[in-house]
């Protein structure tokens, strides 16, 4: 719940057949990304039901694979072929440009991400931060992994090569083993937010 992004989702109209349904192309938006949502999601009423779901508008991208009902898992192909370029919801002026993909995969209320995203730049000029040249590696429970950062500017502040690991629990993200350059020196350190009350 975030009164900063405002999410709508109009009515939706879709075709029922004892296969498949079909989710005619509709507008979703969240914030000031725009989306147009299609696909279908096949054998529904078996034990193994199928997405293909797509998105264009804003970010162009593929949600495909399966659900197990019995066994409550997941096996999901999150894919952004094509660099695309979004406002971050709740930033005044933001926009960030990434893509990449990730596989989801295991129990449903705890699945494991694994794959790779690319972000040239993400710029928030209310808040005098830039950021150029980032990669993310996922590999565990939702929001764990590595990643690393070519430079970071925020006012006076400027930071170089830096790279960490990352884990989101409960309402605390973590950033852990922090490394890289600043004011002609090295810097290292631990960060914990919480993301609810910042």
């Amino acid at each position: 719940i975030n009164p900063a992004a405002i999410v709508s989702i109009p009515r939706t109209t879709a075709i029922i057949t004892e296969k498949a349904i079909s989710i005619n192309p509709r507008n979703v938006s969240i914030d000031k990304i725009k989306l147009l949502v299609s696909g279908k999601i096949k054998n529904y009423l078996t034990e193994k039901i199928t997405l293909d779901i797509k998105t264009s508008g804003n970010i162009q991208s593929n949600l495909k694979g399966n659900i197990h009902t019995i066994s409550q898992r997941i096996n999901l192909d999150y894919i952004i072929p094509n660099y695309c370029t979004i406002p971050i919801p709740g930033f005044v002026n933001s926009k960030l440009q990434a893509k990449g993909n990730v596989a989801i995969t295991g129990p449903m209320i705890n699945p494991h991400l694994k794959g790779t995203f690319t972000v040239p730049f993400i710029l928030m000029p209310d808040m005098l931060v830039s950021m150029s040249d980032m990669v993310i590696n996922l590999n565990g429970p939702i929001l764990k992994g590595s990643g690393s950062l070519k430079k970071f500017t925020s006012g006076g502040i400027v930071a170089n090569n830096l790279s960490a690991t990352f884990l989101l629990k409960g309402d605390m993200f973590y950033l852990s083993n922090i490394t890289g350059k600043a004011f002609s020196g090295d810097i290292k350190g631990n960060i914990a937010y919480n993301i609810i009350n910042g």
